[in-house]
């Protein structure tokens, strides 16, 4: 399954100490693991430094977890500039490679509107992290120098706010919209290539949030999921019911300490088949919010919590992420 490759890739990778050739980034911005992440798909990609950026230049970087990367990369000195788009080759199509590339003109006061909305949308004051992830999603990278001073700013799978708006500007300008959002979705679903398969749903389509409630004295985690597209969509009933035999379906939901740390699980998985993914379909209308819910206990059984202590917990599974909640854990179990 997807989400076990991508575990033991993390895996992987966290047992190597990073030392590519080229840095693409300041020190101590990002941890190990994403630098090396980060930095492997920028080498195929894009393998140039924008520290070392000998015009102005910004560098969008969508760094899939599941599918494949791409890079929209926009090069200007006083007047029209450039334009370029890399976009990597699907992982079940054999070793990793560029499968598109172009390059062409971009007038200026496009150039100019871009700058601007950097500006409006206090890009430069920006943290280059925050406390969000997940494990079927991307990274959004916007790396920008501009008359000699470099920026980087990185978030997961944004939604709405100044990053999503300064990347779908990107998107926009460079005219790819529709082979971007295709290799998002394609292998969505069991990471299977039969273009035949109907298409159930699409993470971009729904929006999640994590809350708490008190109900006959314990504290229960409700997730609240709307379809935010202005068509029905369809999704396996597997996934909207978090608990199976009075325990955690699966690693759905993630807990991170107060340094960033995540914890692991150390519940069961279940594997659902196909057949029961495909035979057993709920309907979503437009804008139609379902909410679901599990006792927090269930969650918290699953992982080696430390009494009193604050953690953060957020739904991380094959609906998208959610919103993050703070928690504190049970001075006594």
């Amino acid at each position: 399954m997807k989400k076990l490759l991508t575990v033991f890739f993390m895996l992987m990778i966290s047992l190597n100490v990073y030392s590519a050739d080229l840095k693409f980034f300041p020190d101590g911005t990002f941890n190990e693991i994403s630098t090396k992440w980060f930095s492997d798909d920028l080498t195929l990609l894009d393998p140039v430094s924008l520290m070392d950026a000998e015009c102005n230049t910004v560098r969008f970087s969508c760094m899939e977890s599941m599918t494949r990367s791409y890079v929209v990369k926009l090069s200007w000195t006083d007047g029209n500039g450039t334009l370029e788009v890399f976009t990597e080759s699907f992982p079940n199509q054999g070793e990793r490679k560029i499968a598109f590339h172009k390059k062409e003109t971009v007038q200026k006061n496009k150039i100019e509107d871009f700058v601007k909305a950097l500006e409006e949308n206090d890009f430069y004051e920006k943290p280059a992290t925050e406390v969000s992830s997940g494990r079927d999603g991307c990274e959004w990278l916007i790396e920008t120098n501009i008359n000699g001073a470099y920026k980087v700013v990185c978030r997961w799978t944004p939604k709405s706010g100044f990053m999503y708006e300064l990347g779908n500007m990107l998107i926009d300008m460079s005219g790819e919209r529709d082979r971007f959002e295709m290799h998002q979705t394609k292998n969505a679903w069991w990471n299977n290539t039969d273009e035949s398969r109907t298409e159930l749903f699409s993470k971009y389509d729904i929006v999640l949030r994590l809350g708490l409630s008190l109900v006959d004295g314990k504290t229960r985690a409700v997730l609240y999921c709307m379809n935010i597209s202005p068509d029905e969509i369809r999704i396996p009933d597997y996934y909207l019911n978090l608990s199976m035999e009075n325990r955690l379906k699966d690693d759905w939901f993630s807990l991170m300490d107060e340094n960033g740390g995540f914890l692991k699980y150390k519940g069961l998985i279940f594997k659902p088949s196909e057949k029961t993914l495909e035979d057993n379909i709920r309907c979503l209308k437009a804008y139609e919010m379902l909410k679901f819910d599990i006792e927090l206990s269930k969650i918290l059984d699953n992982y080696d919590i430390e009494p009193s202590k604050k953690y953060i917990l957020f739904y991380s599974g094959p609906l998208g992420d959610s919103t993050p909640i703070p928690i504190t854990s049970p001075t006594a179990r």
